[in-house]
């Protein structure tokens, strides 16, 4: 609706199936990808997803970019806490 790119990239060899819950993960990555739809006017919203073995652990992960409107220093400080938004005028 908005125009916007949405691009799905990987790097790496993916694992086929993976151990998570999955509510949780569809929570977050919807939560994630939604907020950088909402906030970009103009570009496109990409997730990136990796597979790497490091420190002895097998690590997947997600990066959510966007060429959206950003978060204020002041905005980043609160991000991760409970109950908080980064911008309270939406």
């Amino acid at each position: 609706e908005k125009g916007i790119e949405f691009i799905v990239s990987s790097r790496g060899n993916l694992p086929q199936e993976i151990l998570t819950d999955d509510v949780r993960l569809k929570q977050i990555l919807g939560n994630l990808i939604g907020n950088a739809i909402k906030f970009t006017e103009s570009g496109s919203v990409t997730l990136t997803v990796s597979f790497e073995f490091a420190e002895g652990k097998n690590r997947l992960s997600f990066i959510v970019e966007d060429t959206g409107i950003g978060i204020s220093p002041e905005g980043q400080k609160n991000l991760f806490q409970p109950f908080s938004q980064g911008d309270s005028s939406t």
